[in-house]
Order: structure tokens, then sequence, then C-alpha cells
């Protein structure tokens, strides 16, 4: 936005997805910036297109159309009675990799297999291994179908074809800018390279900006296998080092030993970056445990026992449109399948996300109906399905009505940890999402997908266990249970990796996928190749757009990294006073614990000062203690905690264990009596009762004052925010390196919420 107040030049934002084109196009007009244009790279492809022939016909089914025609020419290769298969399953395998091989083909302006083969590999998709069966021939044979397609039906398209075919062929683009931005650079493939470099060529740029992360990460202190079997910490290692890694069609790990491939697998590449991210740490049932930020493709499997009987509160978007729902994990009507990806399917979604999986349906629908009306995203469906009170028609209508609810589905996605740019399932196959297109899953297959849709409850994930091996001696996958899933927001040192060949490694025990990519098809060298282009600076991202020059100075005390861009001075307030959050209605109130935020809650409302509680880390914590007690009251409930609190306290060698059981006891003691005080609730009545009552305050409602814990406010701003007690940073029981390092990125991260206004609120009665 400051480029287009400043330049007042034609500029076109160029965006890696849908929803954030839709949203910076509408900040250009909420902003009066007519000379600002967003579009995706499809939708600049597409623009060629309708500019350079008068019709186009899209086509979902060309890839198909092309594969029939090849059955056609070559049908002894597509028959049973060939005797090259066991069953039509396998012809089925057949098309399928041959239509991958079109698609990555198209994406790289790529022919050669080889090289088509290993772009695969790093995107999950399998080569169709025969050998009675002539895969060069066939692709041979394919290319020039393609080929004729493309002088005959020049106006039939698909999706990849929007950006192919101007690529290749130089189309002229009628949008011709003066500035280009182009956003998630680092994601690019190389046709896209193509067609912003003939955008670039055909009209009069004066600059161009090209924006990204290059890197999924891992922390410093990550251990990595080396070839030798020992470890080494990852910001360590160096270029040249040999690493274990997964050949996944041999299903073994190789680069040590005498087995297959003995040789290691060397470090081509590593990065290191110091940066504000959400970390996820996956927590195994072995004892293994490891960090990745969520942009990190992990390696997973569906655990198909835990599957069944299990039901998903699920998000689906069809365009601007966005819906909840629940469904199965597990279709009863197809044979291992992925209930709620049957459902996207049948119903025409773009793209779809796991919000939470859950035991029963019961609860299930309950947080459908608690979502649904949280976050005003409906429930209708997209496509009519038996529904006597409805048509099509009037569904249609429906959806019309809603209009945008992009800001909405990226508010409940936030709520869960999730990313709008990172679904589990799309349509399209050519996301950055883990499944694909694909409708099925498999108990034995492992895939791909960010860390931010890791789904405890039904994955498990896989490990270098030296003492599973196969008949041959050689060490095999295990696959072990992901006990629970810690998420955190962390500034700090990160580090990434790219690892020849095969593309993963093993690190904290746990086999991890590459990650100096982007996304899976995206090209390793996407960045060098804009450095490589004339009179190109790279620079860092080192400037604080959000904070006023005060409030940047004040985070600089903890992280010295960022340089102010406003002018603004901003304002820093202390306060030992409760009563100055009445001038301040819609400030984002964050603190480093849960009990002294309800505290205020309750204080707000004796003030008439209404606010609202966000955060299901406060919530969920302290509903799990309640309910451990639910059918007790409240009375006998405190005897029991003193009586626990009392034999800790007695033991003259604590654990410190035993020491944070006590402090955890105590302090759930007080919300315990915090709640019944202020809720009304007497202690002869049960536990259950509080839950009731507790529940009600995090009920939506009109405030805009938000209170959150500080691990919530990440990816939140608002122009005033209020510090409730800074004094609680680090916490009693942070002792270790690591633990401080934690609470230090907690402080910059609440230190960088505010826009305008930092209210640092001192309360001494709430220690």
């Amino acid at each position: 936005m400051e480029i287009l107040k400043r330049t007042q030049g034609r500029t076109l934002y160029i965006a890696f997805n849908k929803s954030i084109q839709t949203e910076t196009q509408e900040k250009f007009e909420k902003n009066n910036l007519p000379q600002g244009k967003a579009l995706t790279l499809h939708a600049l492809g597409y623009s060629a297109l309708r500019a350079a022939y008068t019709k186009i016909e899209l086509s979902d089914s060309k890839n198909w159309d092309m594969i029939k025609e090849l059955e056609k020419r070559l049908p002894i290769y597509f028959n049973l009675k060939s005797g090259f298969y066991k069953n039509y399953e396998e012809i089925m395998k057949l098309k399928f990799c041959l239509i991958d091989m079109n698609d990555v083909s198209r994406s790289y302006l790529e022919d050669d297999p080889d090289t088509i083969f290993n772009i695969m590999e790093d995107m999950d998709k399998s080569k169709f291994d025969n050998d009675n069966v002539d895969l060069g021939l066939l692709w041979s044979e394919l290319k020039v179908i393609r080929d004729e397609f493309e002088q005959k039906r020049p106006l039939v398209i698909d999706f990849n074809d929007m950006i192919y075919l101007p690529a290749k062929y130089n189309i002229y683009i009628p949008i011709q800018p003066k500035y280009l931005l182009l956003d998630e650079a680092q994601d690019f493939n190389l046709t896209q390279h193509k067609l912003i470099d003939n955008l670039i060529s055909q009209g009069d740029i004066e600059k161009w900006i090209a924006v990204g992360d290059r890197n999924q990460c891992q922390p410093k202190g990550t251990k990595i296998l080396m070839r030798d079997l020992t470890e080494k910490n990852i910001e360590d290692l160096q270029i040249g080092d040999e690493v274990i890694s997964y050949h996944k069609e041999k299903t073994q790990f190789v680069g040590f030993g005498k087995s297959y491939n003995s040789r290691g697998y060397k470090v081509l590449d590593k990065k290191l970056s110091s940066r504000a991210d959400t970390v996820f740490t996956v927590n195994l049932s072995t004892g293994h445990k490891s960090s990745y930020t969520s942009n990190h493709k992990c390696y997973l499997q569906f655990n198909e026992e835990k599957l069944k009987g299990k039901y998903a509160v699920y998000l689906m978007r069809k365009g601007k449109s966005f819906r909840i729902g629940i469904s199965p994990c597990y279709s009863k009507f197809k044979s291992n399948a992925f209930g709620p990806v049957i459902r996207a399917r049948a119903e025409g979604a773009d793209s779809l996300w796991i919000l939470k999986v859950f035991n029963t349906r019961k609860e299930a629908y309950l947080h459908e109906q608690i979502l649904s009306y949280k976050f005003k995203i409906p429930q209708m469906m997209f496509t009519l399905k038996n529904n006597s009170m409805m048509t099509q028609e009037n569904l249609d209508i429906f959806w019309y009505e809603m209009k945008d609810l992009t800001a909405n589905g990226k508010n409940i996605l936030r709520w869960f940890n999730r990313q709008i740019e990172f679904p589990l399932w799309t349509n399209t196959g050519n996301s950055q999402g883990g499944l694909g297109n694909s409708w099925k899953l498999s108990s034995k297959a492992m895939f791909k997908t960010q860390a931010c849709n890791i789904l405890p409850e039904v994955m498990d994930m896989c490990i270098f266990d030296i003492n599973n091996k196969d008949s041959k001696g050689r060490v095999v996958k295990k696959i072990v249970s992901i006990e629970f899933l810690e998420v955190d927001m962390k500034v700090e040192e990160f580090v990434s990796l790219d690892i020849e060949e095969n593309h993963n490694y093993v690190a904290d025990g746990i086999l991890t996928s590459n990650s100096i990519y982007g996304f899976s098809g995206a090209y390793a060298e996407s960045f060098d190749l804009f450095k490589s282009k004339d009179n190109t600076i790279e620079l860092p991202l080192d400037i604080c757009y959000r904070c006023p020059v005060s409030i940047t100075k004040e985070a600089n005390k903890v992280y010295d990294v960022m340089i102010p861009f406003k002018e603004e001075l901003g304002l820093i307030l202390t306060s030992i006073n409760k009563k100055i959050l009445k001038q301040y209605p819609d400030a984002l109130v964050i603190c480093r614990n849960k009990r002294q935020l309800i505290q205020l809650y309750f204080d707000l409302l004796a003030m008439d000062i209404p606010s609202k509680i966000m955060g299901d880390d406060i919530k969920g914590s302290i509903i799990r203690f309640l309910n451990s007690y639910k059918k007790y009251t409240i009375k006998s409930t405190l005897e029991n905690i003193d009586s626990e609190i009392q034999d800790l306290k007695q033991k003259e060698h604590k654990t410190q264990k035993q020491i944070f059981l006590l402090d955890s006891l105590q302090e759930n003691k007080k919300i315990l009596v915090l709640l019944h005080i202020n809720l009304g609730i007497r202690t002869n009545q049960l536990v259950s009762d509080l839950i009731q009552g507790f529940l009600k305050i995090f009920e939506n409602n009109n405030s805009s004052m938000i209170l959150c814990t500080i691990h919530k406010s990440k990816g939140l701003e608002a122009d005033t925010v209020v510090f409730l007690n800074k004094n609680l940073i680090p916490h009693k029981f942070a002792r270790s390196p690591q633990q401080l390092i934690q609470e230090k990125n907690l402080l910059y991260v609440a230190l960088t919420r505010a826009k305008k206004t930092l209210i640092y609120l001192n309360l001494k009665d709430y220690n």
C-alpha cells in the first residue's frame, strides 16, 4: 500500500493464490488506489489468452481426452488382455502417471522423462514401474498428441494451460504495469518464471520486487542423523556433509552401511534465517520430539484404525464462499477413503481444511454449531443433495447473498493455527496442499503436508529405527503414533536444508522432507533466478511496517533486528489503574498467563467495559482441569485440591515434575475460586455447573476489546495493545537457556502487536 501511495504509477501485484489476490484488490479499492491491480499468475496468463483468442473453452477433461487418444493409438498398453497387468487398477495408475508427467512437463517447460521423474519425486507423485510397459514410448506419443491438441484445439485449455501456453509461445500480455510486485517468489516454477520474463520483456517495467521466504525451517539444535549414525546439530552442518536419507520407492533408509546405495546423501545447500514464526512441535509415542516452522513439509500417514469412528469439523472453500461442516473421517461409502474429501469433491469445493477431530458425532456437531455462530460461517452446502426444502437455484441465491467470506475463513483458520495458503486438500492438485486432488487414503502410504495441518488424533509419523529391518537386513520405515502437538510462537534462528536426490533427511530421529523448497514442485533455485537478472539487489526484510518508531525501539531492546518504516513516533504509556481501559474500548489486551486475563475480564464487567476472551489455549486447559472434578461439588473439589497441595508440600525432596504440579494445582485452585465467586455458583453446586458458566465467557459478542494470551496473539494487531503485567515474563519455571529464549521470544511478539499505542498495565493484585 505504501509503495502505491508513494509512486502513483501503474502497479501489478502477483499473488500466489486467489484469496490473497482478492484481499489485496479490496485493499487497493478501500485505500482509493486505482493504479493498483492484483492478479494470480493464472489470471495473468489467462488475460493473455483472452486477448489473443476471441473464444476460450475451459476444460477439466483435456488431460483425459489426450489419454483417450493415446489409448486409441497404442491400445495394447491399456488392455488387460495384453498380460502386462494384474488388474484394471494398474492401468489407471499408468494413466495417472502420464497425466502427472504432462503436468510437470508444462510446469517446467521440460520434456526429458528422467528430469520429469526427479521433479515428480519431490512432488510425491509416483513413477509407474512395470518392465513390460515402455513408458518412454508412451510419453513420446503423448507429447505428439499434446502438440496436435495445441494446434487443432487452441481454444480448449485447462488450469495449467493458463500459464503454460502464454509462456511457451510468448503471447502478448495486455496488462503492462510500471511497477511489478511478486509475492511468494520462492514458490515459482520455471514456467511461471518464463511468464514473468515475458511480461518484463514486453513492457516498460521500471522496477520489480520479488518477495518471499525461501525456506521451510527447523530451529537450531535440531539433531540430524549422519552417515556414520552419529548426530550433528542442524546449524553445524556443512555443504558436502553426508546424511541418511529415505528412498520412497524402495521403502528403505539409505546412505549408510553395506546395503543399497551405501554412500551418504550430501547437503547441497543450507540457509540460515532469524525470524518470528509459528513453530509446531510433534511429540511421538516413542519419545521422539522435533519442531518445524508452519510451512515445513512433514511426512505423515493416516492411521486407518484411528480414523474409524472419529468425526472431523472441516472448513471448505468454493471461490469466495466458505462453509463449515462435519463428516466421518472414514467414508462408509468408499473403501479406504477420507470422508471430508469425499464430501468436498461431491460439492465441487476448491479446497479443504480440517479444523479439529472428535471422538463422537455429538461432540463434532456441538462444535460445528458453536464455530458457525462464532465466526459467522454458514453450514449450508455448496451443491444440493437430497433436500426437499431447497432447490439448487435457491442455494445459489443463498451463496450470492453471503458475498465474500474470505475474512471469516481466515479468522477461523488462525484460531486453529491453520493457514489459508496451505489447505490439506485441493481440487486441482496444484496447490501447496498435502493430499492434492486425491480422495483415497492408505494406511501404508506416506504423504507430505505442512506442519500446520498435522492432526495428532488420526495421523502417524515415520522414525528411523536401526533395529527395524526387513528380511534382507535393510532398515525400513517404522510408523509410530503422534502423542500430541505443541504450537508456539518463536523468534529465533532457523535452518533450512537441501539434500540431494531423495530430498529428505532424519531430524531428531523423525523422517522429514527437504526444507529448502517452498512447496512441492517449486523450483529450488527460484530466488537465484531472480537474483541473476540485471541490476538486481537482494535485501533482507528488516523493516517494520506495523509499529511506529517508539514501539519498534522498544521491541529492539529484546531483538535488535527491525527498522521502523512509519515516521510517526507512537505512544508508550504505563499505568497501575485498569480504568485507563475506558479510554481504549478497541484495545487488544495480552498477558503471559491465563488467570490474570480471567480476573481482568470480571473486573471490566463490573466496570461496564465490554470485552471478550479469545483462545482455546485458555478455555481448553481450564476445561480439562475442571472436567476431572465435574461430578463433585465445588466445596469437595476445593478440599480435594487442598489435600493434594498439602501432600506435595510435605515432600522434602521434590522432583521438577512435582514442583511444577504443585504450582499448577495452586494456580488452578485460584482460577476455580475466581470463577465460583464471579459467576455466582454456590459451593454446594457441582463443578459441571461452573463449567457451563465458564464457557459463556467465550461466547461471541459485539465487544471490540479482546483479551488473549501472548501465545494466541500471534498474527493479530491493533491500534492499541495493552500488555498486562509484563513482569510475568519470564515464567518462574523458565530456567534452562532454551526456556529463557522462548520467554524472550514471547516478549518480542507481545511488543510488536501495536500499530499506534502500547500500554503497560501493571496490577499488583494480579500476581
